[in-house]
């Protein structure tokens, strides 16, 4: 369910118990007045299932709201900024699998899970391996190193990886400028090229002393 949709059913259920409630109370006065008076602690199953069902969507709002503030604060955003962050009315939740997240696929949308594996290129045994409800992969290189020296018992001297794990964020923690011992030789494609596609050469000359990590490389 989307936040947008979740606002709208929140009220809906509101109003609906409300209603319910109304129901509820003038079937216990003409009871009362018939029977004498009666327990009337009973909660009716149609309520029921509606209060269940609004405390699971104020759950999930809450939920999205804080991945909301997560998002924020991972992208550099101050913690006055990322405090007052809302969701985008198209953020969804998932009830049956609420860690899950909805991403692009090479068949279109799914809702799953982003698997990570390294692989030693020699032997081409996996040395480091993790899930993840990232959707993308700019986050995820320095998790799978440290992965890789937890599972494999080694640090790696070098990485190749692709285009999707290129920041400058993750070229520095290659780099590990506190401890110069661990670093990490970065071999990271800086974009993508169609198959067959060929790219000339860089323009010769040296490069300027302002040049980022990822212009660098």
């Amino acid at each position: 369910m989307s936040y947008g949709r979740m606002q709208e059913k929140q009220q809906q259920l509101k109003e609906e118990v409300k209603h319910l409630l109304e129901q509820a109370e003038a079937a216990d006065e003409e009871e009362d007045r018939r029977y004498g008076k009666q327990r009337g602690d009973e909660l009716p199953e149609e309520l029921r299932r509606r209060e269940t069902r609004l405390a699971k969507i104020k759950l999930a709002k809450k939920v999205v709201e804080q991945r909301a503030r997560e998002k924020a604060a991972a992208e550099g955003k101050s913690a006055e900024e990322a405090k007052r962050a809302k969701p985008d009315a198209k953020d969804q939740y998932n009830f049956t699998d609420p860690e899950s997240r909805i991403m692009k696929g090479i068949d279109g949308f799914v809702q799953g899970y982003n698997a990570q594996a390294s692989v030693e290129p020699e032997m081409l045994l996996i040395v480091g391996q993790c899930v993840t409800e990232a959707a993308n992969d700019k986050q995820q290189l320095a998790p799978m190193v440290e992965a890789i020296e937890q599972q494999s018992g080694q640090r790696p001297e070098a990485i190749l990886a692709d285009s999707g794990y290129c920041s400058e964020q993750n070229l520095a923690h290659l780099e590990s400028a506190e401890q110069p011992e661990r670093k990490i030789e970065g071999f990271i494609a800086t974009g993508k090229r169609e198959h067959g596609e060929h790219r000339l050469p860089c323009k010769p000359g040296p490069l300027p002393k302002c040049a980022t990590r990822v212009e660098r490389i």
